[in-house]
């Protein structure tokens, strides 16, 4: 009996670790922004956006001046307020945020409940998050698609969503046995 728990306590840690870690990667991911977006206008004003799915900061910049400081758009303004940041947007930052939800929910449920559907849900929707987000970056500038701005929080979708694929694929292999 002591074995069985042992044995139980064992294949469930292991099911487990990596999908926490998902989850703290992919949470992470959440909280940093994900895009960075560079311009210039003609009379040498340069300005800085940095997208999260829920807000943007707005860096304005006269030669080597911050002008004035940072501003920031959140939540409902965001999406749907009359700010030219979002330049049509709305529903596609939406998305991906009820995705990052979605993934987290998931993830975290997943962690307690070793089904396959409910397994299969936090990779098919970290993968959407990855895709709405690489959309966006096209979609806000074709001459933009340098690398560099990406920021951290597209960077840490990767390593989240090779977890949660292991996760997936180790729920498929491993058969938990029950406790009595």
């Amino acid at each position: 009996m002591k074995k069985n728990r042992l044995r139980f306590f064992g294949i469930n840690l292991l099911r487990r670790m990596p999908l926490l870690l998902a989850c703290l990667f992919f949470s992470w991911s959440v909280l940093v922004p994900f895009y960075n977006y560079l311009a210039e206008s003609m009379i040498e004003t340069r300005y800085s956006i940095s997208y999260w799915s829920f807000k943007a900061e707005i860096r304005g910049f006269y030669g080597l001046r911050t002008i004035q400081g940072v501003r920031q758009e959140w939540f409902f303004d965001y999406w749907f307020g009359d700010s030219w940041l979002n330049l049509g947007l709305s529903w596609l930052l939406l998305a991906m945020f009820v995705a990052q939800i979605v993934t987290l929910a998931t993830g975290i449920v997943s962690v307690f409940n070793a089904k396959k559907t409910i397994a299969a849900v936090p990779a098919a929707t970290c993968l959407t998050t990855m895709l709405l987000m690489v959309y966006q970056n096209i979609l806000l500038s074709s001459s933009n698609l340098l690398v560099c701005t990406y920021q951290l929080g597209y960077w840490l979708t990767y390593p989240s969503l090779g977890l949660f694929i292991m996760n997936f694929l180790s729920t498929l292999a491993l058969r938990t046995p029950k406790m009595r």
